[in-house]
């Protein structure tokens, strides 16, 4: 068993609790190079990933890699979370686990790392790798 590490300040400035790089690398498969932090906002993923919830989010993802896999997405300037499934036709189904939400299609998704695409409506910013939430 592993234990956490809390690490403080003596002025409070740095608040946080660490867990050891083995425990990263099991559970992710690799290091947290590329990773980020974000929280879920509104009801788009159902009781499956709740408002608040923190999300480890990969940002070296940013081509659909999991097929019907839950993504970061950026819509103009929103910040959104959906399930993305390719079509066998091509383009993408993006749907959320909330029923009340329509399903949508796209044609092509843009990476935000791919300068040609950043005027595309859509793009990808990373893979839904964890969300962090209470059982």
């Amino acid at each position: 068993m592993a234990a956490l590490t809390e690490v403080k300040t003596d002025d409070g400035e740095w608040d946080l609790t660490a867990l050891p790089n083995a425990i990263w690398q099991r559970v992710l498969g690799r290091g947290l190079n590329g990773f980020v932090v974000l929280f879920m906002n509104g009801d788009a993923m159902g009781d499956r990933i709740r408002d608040g919830t923190p999300l480890l989010v990969d940002t070296t993802i940013t081509q659909i890699t999991d097929d019907n896999g839950i993504y970061v997405l950026l819509l103009h300037d929103n910040v959104i979370v959906r399930r993305v499934q390719g079509r066998l036709q091509g383009g993408y189904v993006i749907a959320c686990d909330n029923p009340a939400i329509a399903t949508e299609t796209l044609e092509r998704l843009g990476s935000y790392q791919d300068e040609s695409a950043k005027n595309r409506d859509v793009l990808m910013l990373g893979r839904v790798a964890l969300a962090l939430q209470k059982l």
